[in-house]
């Protein structure tokens, strides 16, 4: 998450609604100060984030196969190469993936763009 400031009355959707209520709140709310600067919020906000993603990352039903590769979730990338991010994944030119799903491999799948065929026609998808 990032927070920065944008000019106002530039047209950002809800900008006139949350400069309106801000106004109003700075005239009749009571008034808080932040006890921490906004680098601390920030912080908090991404340490919040990573738990809340390591949790359902835990949980989670999909992406076992990874999960017991990468356990633990980050927002650093993990160095692998093209080649070991497709056999772990389950994409890429392996026999054992291309029997199940063929023409998403074939045509779709963005991890396989280098072997993609040229997609037919839906009147001659049954032929080919």
């Amino acid at each position: 998450m990032q927070l920065n400031w944008i000019k106002v009355h530039v047209g950002f959707l809800g900008n006139e609604a949350a400069d309106f209520l801000a106004k109003q709140a700075a005239k009749e709310g009571t008034h808080h100060h932040l006890q921490a600067p906004k680098c601390h919020l920030k912080t908090t906000l991404r340490t919040l984030s990573l738990n809340k993603w390591q949790q359902d990352w835990d949980s989670g039903d999909t992406g076992r196969a990874i999960f017991d590769i990468l356990p633990k979730v980050t927002l650093t990338s993990a160095s692998w190469s093209r080649e070991s991010i497709l056999f772990a994944t389950g994409h890429g030119p392996f026999p054992s993936y291309l029997h199940r799903f063929p023409l998403h491999f074939a045509t779709s799948c963005h991890m396989t763009l280098s072997y993609h065929f040229t997609k037919p026609s839906a009147e001659n998808i049954q032929y080919w």
